[in-house]
């Protein structure tokens, strides 16, 4: 085997789509080649600002195989007289053979013609070209430009091409491109022409150059660089809204190599400015990375350069971009904090919300009543409720995330701050301004791992979400699973999770879904799209929140949910599944899976003809044993399960009780095995028939319990 090296050098190429389209170049490489019959060893994918590559082995020249192909029945092949009729010379030709090559077969009952043809023995240079086509136009995009007038789109202009196999130029076209062994540097110092000798130097000349074409290596080397400095530690980032991982993913999709620099700020700014507003200034638009330790946020930062040359030059430049953020966003809170609250509460009925559903203001409004009516606990603080209910959007208003675009991202996070400050200012208690204020952040959770700490914030992002959906479902909002731009099922999901989780002290899933769902305007003409957007995000909005929480008594496999989920509460359905879990594996997992099937196929089954039973005397007692079982387990586990308050019994007990009701459900093997042994069901005496069916129907009632309907 060979080499074979193929690159695309473009403009500059998103951070984002870089890795994805370099991994799909080298998957559609292999899958396609091995498709046409070559032999296709192991491959590396690589990818930086202005280049996708992929590096395989294999051979030059695809296998030759024999392959028969079956043509017409002879009878229409060939005339009374034997001579080849038109559909057997239009046949040949399909198959590159000629009529005299055909031979006669047995398929089936018929005889048909038939022959033999080769396939294989291409060169890569005649099938690549066409492969390379195929991959600019079917490869994953956000979006694709035209850049010639050779037809082609793509994520950014492409400039070059390079396909090597080994050191041989392979003489490919990719629209007005034509193939070589040149690749180019980066702009920074300048951009320079390379000639690549031999496809397997590709890497270790580039990094001659300055560049790591590896993304993944790149990517280690921009943590490393950074951690020269101080620790990155996701976590902690996390706690001030940043994510710091994707940060070092999109710095490794801005260079080539990237040179490290450690630049500073004025002290003043940690005291004058909130922390988030400080790092969101260095990372939405800089892309600097936040000296942060875990005393605090520090005034420095590491950028990244392209250019080894000037990095003190380009530090001082770093710092002086990042002091005018800085100074743009104390001007924004400062002006901001001369305004009370309701000022911009006010100022919310001039923005709009989505169109058909009036403004930010009308939105509160709607949240504001469901709070009110919506089942919580008793001890929610309703003033702090009627707070965060009548304020958690006032920020959208302020100078800071209308102005500073790129503080946007701080929604919530903003209306906390100044709704604590403010009410510091009023009150002189800052205890109390801040209880109040949390829930205005809260109210926007969940994110990621952030979720909501009182119930007063996850009441009202319980809500939120709630009339979210509710209102995209009134101006019939139309969605796919690929495409949601309004992201109804995200709402839906986190509202769900919202429910499920009980960080703040409380479940509010524990309540019955449909007190709920009978707040919104839509769910009475619209219930069942109401229910199967539950039902498709059910599963994904327990496994976000047992991610984050890993609470015991759900199950580690969230799917198991859409079993146990009965449609009426999503907080015993979780534990349902969590007790079946437990319970139901192994050897008791055949029994269970066994009386389940047997009792729905009796249940949906319709005797054709109904049997003569001639002593139903002698089956009485295997009626009898199985009704036994059935009245030990309504008489216990089963009223056990049944008197639960899932308002507020504790999640462990209720686990336990469901525990042990699957064990006693296991109880009803033996017994239906002996019955369906020694019982015929479908008999013609109809008292009988009744009797046995209503037996089978009663142990199905208690399988229901868990799995309903299923």
């Amino acid at each position: 085997m060979k080499k074979l090296l193929v690159e695309l050098g473009c403009e500059e190429i998103p951070a984002f789509v870089q890795e994805g389209a370099a991994s799909f170049l080298l998957d559609f490489l292999v899958k396609n080649l091995k498709d046409r019959g070559f032999s296709v060893g192991a491959g590396r994918y690589f990818a930086t600002p202005t280049r996708l590559a992929a590096l395989i082995d294999v051979e030059s020249v695809s296998e030759t195989v024999e392959e028969e192909r079956v043509g017409p029945p002879a009878k229409v092949a060939y005339d009374p007289h034997g001579r080849p009729t038109m559909a057997l010379v239009k046949f040949a030709e399909s198959v590159g053979a000629k009529p005299e090559d055909a031979y006669v077969v047995e398929k089936g009952k018929g005889k048909y013609v038939a022959v033999k043809v080769k396939r294989g023995g291409e060169h890569l240079k005649d099938v690549l070209g066409g492969i390379l086509k195929e991959y600019v136009r079917t490869v994953p995009l956000p979006k694709r430009m035209r850049w010639d007038g050779s037809g082609l789109t793509f994520i950014r202009p492409i400039r070059w091409l390079v396909v090597l196999l080994g050191d041989e130029v392979l003489p490919v076209s990719l629209g007005k491109l034509k193939a070589g062994k040149v690749t180019y540097t980066g702009r920074l110092p300048v951009r320079r022409a390379v000639e690549v000798p031999q496809a397997e130097e590709y890497e270790s000349l580039l990094e001659g150059e300055g560049i790591v074409p590896d993304f993944r290596k790149r990517l280690e080397r921009i943590r490393r660089e950074t951690e020269r400095f101080f620790k990155v530690d996701p976590e902690r980032y996390g706690e001030y809204d940043t994510d710091v991982e994707r940060l070092l993913y999109e710095i490794t999709g801005l260079v080539e190599k990237g040179y490290a620099v450690y630049g500073t700020y004025d002290e003043s700014f940690l005291k004058s400015l909130y922390p988030e507003v400080i790092m969101a200034a260095m990372t939405a638009h800089q892309r600097y990375v936040p000296h942060l330790e875990d005393t605090g946020l520090k005034a420095g930062f590491v950028a990244f350069s392209n250019n080894p040359k000037g990095l003190e030059t380009h530090r001082k430049g770093y710092e002086s971009v990042l002091r005018a953020r800085l100074d743009d966003a104390l001007f924004y809170k400062t002006e901001d904090l001369k305004r009370p609250l309701s000022y911009y509460v006010e100022n919310l009925k001039n923005v709009t919300w989505i169109k058909g559903l009036g403004t930010l203001y009308d939105r509160m409004e709607r949240v504001r009543e469901i709070t009110r009516r919506m089942p919580k606990p008793e001890n929610v603080n309703p003033e702090i409720l009627e707070f965060v209910a009548t304020h958690y959007l006032f920020d959208t208003a302020t100078s800071m995330i209308r102005d500073g675009k790129e503080f946007t991202k701080l929604e919530g996070k903003i209306g906390y701050y100044y709704a604590r400050d403010k009410l510091t200012e009023e009150w002189g208690d800052p205890e109390r301004a801040n209880r109040y204020a949390v829930g205005i952040y809260e109210a926007r959770l969940p994110k990621g791992k952030r979720f909501p700490k009182t119930l007063e914030g996850t009441a009202v992002a319980v809500a939120d979400a709630l009339n979210t959906v509710d209102g995209l479902l009134k101006i019939d909002y139309r969605w796919t699973s690929s495409r949601d731009p309004l992201g109804i099922r995200a709402n839906v999901r986190r509202f769900l999770a919202l429910l499920l989780y009980g960080g703040s002290g409380y479940e509010f899933g524990r309540y019955p879904l449909r007190e709920f769902l009978e707040l919104t305007e839509t769910y009475e003409k619209r219930e069942k799209e109401w229910h199967r957007l539950i039902e498709d995000t059910l599963p994904n909005a327990l496994a976000w929140v047992q991610d984050v929480f890993k609470y015991e008594y759900y199950p580690e496999n969230s799917s198991l949910i859409l079993q146990t989920y009965d449609g009426e509460n999503v907080f015993l359905s979780a534990i349902k599944a969590r007790a079946y879990e437990k319970v139901i594996r192994g050897e008791n997992r055949e029994k269970f899976v066994t009386i389940v099937k047997r009792l729905r196929r009796i249940a949906k089954s319709e005797a054709r003809k109904l049997l003569k039973e001639d002593d139903p005397s002698k089956v009485r007692a295997y009626e009898e044993k199985l009704r036994e079982v059935l009245r030990n387990i309504k008489e216990g586990p089963l009223s056990v399960i049944r008197s639960i308050d899932p308002t507020s019994e504790d999640a462990q007990n209720v686990l336990k009780a469901y525990e042990a009701y699957l064990n006693a459900l296991l109880s009803l093997y033996g017994a239906l095995d002996e019955f369906f042994t020694h019982v015929p069901v479908m008999v013609e005496n109809e008292t009988d028939r009744l009797r046995r069916l209503t037996l089978l129907k009663e142990a199905l009632s208690l399988v229901d319990e868990i799995l309903p309907g299923t």
